[in-house]
């Protein structure tokens, strides 16, 4: 079973609750490299431990956003989501994929939505 763990963990901007954070896998069979990117502190494993979705920040003109990394821990597979407006307060698998729980920003510009 791989364990993951946070490091640097640091708020996003200040005053923020969410954070950015370096990640350490530890896996005794498997050795994951991946990519340098702006972390946030939340994953799920998919209940069989074959899966890991992580969570990294991709923050677009100010306005924050984020994509999933899926990992396939045995084949070292990776797959990346389109981007999420928003911020992702919660991760937890589901059958056939993940809820999230996602706070989001709705822009409006001379009194109408920019969605």
């Amino acid at each position: 079973m791989i364990k993951v763990r946070f490091k640097n963990r640091e708020e996003i901007r200040m005053g923020s609750p969410f954070n950015t954070c370096d990640i350490i896998l530890e896996d005794n069979k498997n050795r994951i490299n991946l990519p340098n990117k702006d972390w946030q502190d939340k994953f799920s494993t998919s209940p069989d431990g074959k899966l890991l979705a992580l969570i990294f920040w991709d923050i677009k003109c100010n306005e924050p956003g984020f994509r999933i990394l899926l990992v396939d821990i045995k084949k070292q597979n990776k797959s990346i989501s389109k981007r999420f407006n928003g911020i992702c307060k919660s991760i937890s698998w589901a059958e056939n994929g993940f809820n999230l729980d996602i706070i989001t920003y709705v822009k409006i510009i001379n009194n109408k939505l920019c969605v």
